[in-house]
């Protein structure tokens, strides 16, 4: 195996760690200083840029991971959600019916159906419109920033071209 192949792996297996390491801490102090030397290396060496790309690349994969895993969570506690607000509403349309009591007792819990404290409004889209034309209605008010970025633009508001900003971000090539 060359040196270069040698170096690559030294890389890839130092930059696994490191990411591995800068995920688990808590404690800030310990994470700056790994931070702190990695971007030490970088400075040092040519091997150091390779060794950030490659933890940089190692967070973000970990980070899509997560995110994964956050969306397949909600997935499933959305579900077990839904499962209890049927049980729910089960047993509140069988109290409604009259076919259970308010009060249920059992040998260590009580389930009690209640009225909610402020009633929900349950409108059709002809009663809801009979309203509006009433004067029972809000109007929101929002900042348009696509009229206003046009605005600056077109120097139509030139006291507010320092609210412009441009962000930066990092480009990964081979």
């Amino acid at each position: 195996m060359n040196q270069q192949v040698k170096d690559i792996v030294l890389v890839i297996g130092e930059a696994t760690q490191l990411a591995n390491m800068l995920t688990e801490v808590d404690d800030m102090t310990e994470l700056v200083a790994l931070e702190d030397e990695l971007l030490d290396s970088i400075a040092t060496s040519e091997i150091g840029v390779d060794r950030l790309y490659v933890t940089l690349k190692a967070l973000e994969s970990k980070a899509e991971y997560y995110k994964e895993l956050g969306k397949e969570l909600q997935r499933k506690a959305s579900i077990i959600q839904t499962q209890k607000d049927r049980i729910e509403g089960y047993v509140i349309g069988m109290v409604q019916q009259n076919m259970l009591p308010a009060k249920l007792v059992g040998t260590t819990y009580r389930i009690t159906a209640c009225q909610n404290g402020v009633p929900s409004l349950v409108l059709t889209e002809e009663q809801e419109q009979e309203l509006i034309r009433a004067g029972y209605s809000r109007t929101k008010v929002e900042l348009d920033k696509k009229a206003v970025l046009e605005g600056i633009k077109n120097d139509e508001l030139p006291r507010f071209k320092d609210v412009l900003q441009r962000g930066m971000h990092l480009r990964f090539s081979k």
